[in-house]
Formats: structure tokens, sequence, C-alpha cells
């Protein structure tokens, strides 16, 4: 429930801590060599997310979602069995965990945010975030069409 609203996939944020969370200011930091970018960044999160951290029992410290069994790190893996089994629920067919993150910026770009906003957002270059996740559509084609006519 944390991967789709960030954009970022178990590989970019792992593990985070309860002392990098901020609720008050809706963020999680990511401290420098942790993922990629290797700089600190900031990764924003929309109040669905927030919602769900603030919803998690126990204390706030610690890893913010620590394995059940062993209160250390999740897995990789168990971050995919757990992707893999959230897709079943939706009956949505078998995809990667990094579908989460395409599908986000792909939507940001279509709903108007700028290549530079979202690169920063999600730790990439605006080149990147053109040349991997800006698709052209045929109904925007058409519009654009009629729009640059008028």
């Amino acid at each position: 429930r944390l991967m789709m609203p960030t954009a970022t996939p178990p590989a970019d944020l792992p593990h985070p801590t309860w002392g990098e969370a901020s609720l008050r200011r809706a963020s999680i930091l990511v401290p420098a060599g942790r993922a990629k970018p290797r700089e600190e960044r900031r990764v924003h999160l929309p109040s669905a997310a927030v919602a769900v951290l603030r919803s998690l029992p126990g204390k706030r410290e610690g890893l913010v979602v620590p394995s059940p069994r062993t209160g250390r790190p999740v897995s990789s893996s168990t971050w995919g069995t757990t992707w893999h089994r959230a897709c079943r629920v939706a009956d949505v067919q078998r995809c990667p965990p990094y579908t989460a993150r395409h599908t986000w910026i792909s939507r940001a770009l279509e709903r108007g945010w700028q290549p530079h906003e979202i690169a920063e957002h999600v730790g990439n270059t605006p080149r990147v975030v053109m040349d991997t996740y800006a698709h052209a559509r045929a109904s925007r084609l058409r519009a654009m069409a009629e729009d640059v006519i008028e």
C-alpha cells in the first residue's frame, strides 16, 4: 500500500526507519547512498500513504515496515511475494513490482506534471522520465491535432 502512491519500489526505498519518516511533513527521507540517486532525497507521500503509516500498530521507532516474523528488514523476495499476492487479490495479471512505479510516473506525465518535478520525486533525471515513461496516446494525439489548428 506504499509502493503505488510513492512511485518507489522497495529496492529504491529499502527499509525506511521511523526516524526518516515524517508524518507531519508527509515524507520519508532517503539518506545519501541508500538508493539511487546517491544524493539524499525526500520522497513526498500522498495522504493515502500517510494514512497507511498512521494506521500501523506499535511504537514509532525502528523500521517502518519490519518483518512480522523477525522484526528485521523485509527481504526482497518477501516484498515480491506480497506484491504478487496483492495483484492476485486485485484480479490484476501478474506483473513485476516495478509496474507501480512505471504507472505512477506515466500517469503524472499524462496529468500535466512537469518532467523535472517528477524526476525529483522519483530520483531520476527529466530525460530518463521522458525517454522511459512518456507515451503517446492516440486520443491525446487527436486532441492535440485539433487544439493546435484552432
